[in-house]
């Protein structure tokens, strides 16, 4: 066997020896994977999260990248992760449920204050997947050196981008969970228990798209500009601001064809009512965005081997 890197290491023209970054394991480059792997086998579930354990030590260093560089230079640190989302939470809940008075159409969710924590869970989920998609736009863009000369696992950047996100969005929800249950409002302790069931296929979902973003990315440079209407639509069509009882039948196989409304729905059904998951929603979620996971990681690399003659 061939030393460490020793056979996938370049040089630059001005002689600078380019070596791959720590943690990246030569002997398993995803060009020898696509070369022995055929079409249908990308399919596989576990191809994905195979090669994501393959460079763990790569993988886990890319996340914590993307979680500090929200927070490089401030002076509080890790600190802001909490005072924005409190701060908009405070004011969501002040003048939807102080001043307007507003109530959630559903009447088993009863508080003052759960108006605002409703609204602002359906805030908190969608901007994950916002946040992200808008993201991938540049990941592999200003990758350019990177693609074309250094063996590097791009298909890992998509993924660590939407666990970074996911992970600070998991923390905020944790955070509404904890107002709730303070302002008298929330369901049983059990809900956190049922979180990760009910938001790991929106990570899936994510990370799916923005392996599909990304690579489209580089082929058509106009897709940011339509990305940001499609966000927008989907942000309208899903339960963000509305429920789901306050959208006429006729009209009900639309929602449910965002792959956010299952999402939503859930999180919000543990968090402010004492009960658990809907289980056909949550089989729908895990379904649908599965299937997008799937189809984003294949046709990422299937578009992957084109990169180097298009950036």
């Amino acid at each position: 066997m061939h030393p460490p890197y020793e056979t996938n290491q370049k040089t630059s023209q001005a002689g600078v020896h380019l070596a791959p970054p720590p943690g990246f394991r030569s002997e398993h480059t995803v060009e020898e994977i696509l070369r022995k792997t055929p079409i249908w086998k990308t399919l596989n579930p576990w191809m994905p999260i195979s090669l994501a354990i393959r460079q763990y030590s790569l993988f886990l260093m890319m996340v914590r990248n993307n979680i500090l560089a929200k927070f490089r230079h401030s002076v509080l640190g890790f600190f802001w992760l909490f005072i924005p989302p409190l701060c908009i939470l405070l004011i969501y809940v002040f003048m939807f449920s102080v001043i307007f008075k507003l109530k959630w159409p559903d009447a088993e969710i009863t508080s003052r204050w759960n108006f605002g924590l409703v609204i602002y869970t359906g805030i908190t989920l969608y901007s994950v997947f916002s946040e992200t998609l808008m993201g991938s736009m540049g990941l592999l863009l200003c990758r350019a050196n990177i693609i074309k000369r250094v063996p590097f696992p791009l298909e890992l950047l998509s993924p660590a981008l939407a666990v970074a996100n996911y992970l600070i969005m998991y923390a905020i929800l944790v955070l509404i969970f904890l107002i709730s249950q303070c302002t008298d409002g929330g369901g049983s302790w059990m809900a956190l228990v049922y979180l990760p069931l009910t938001t790991l296929p929106l990570l899936l979902l994510t990370a799916g798209c923005s392996w599909l973003v990304s690579a489209a990315g580089l082929f058509f440079r106009d897709l940011g500009n339509l990305l940001g209407i499609v966000i927008l639509l989907l942000f309208f069509s899903a339960p963000v601001f509305y429920d789901s009882v306050q959208i006429p039948a006729q009209y009900l196989w639309a929602l449910y064809m965002n792959p956010l409304t299952p999402v939503i729905e859930n999180t919000r059904i543990i968090f402010f009512k004492q009960m658990g998951p809907s289980w056909h929603l949550l089989g729908l979620s895990w379904l649908t965005c599965l299937a997008v996971f799937q189809i984003g990681f294949c046709m990422f690399m299937r578009m992957r081997r084109y990169f180097a003659d298009v950036v």
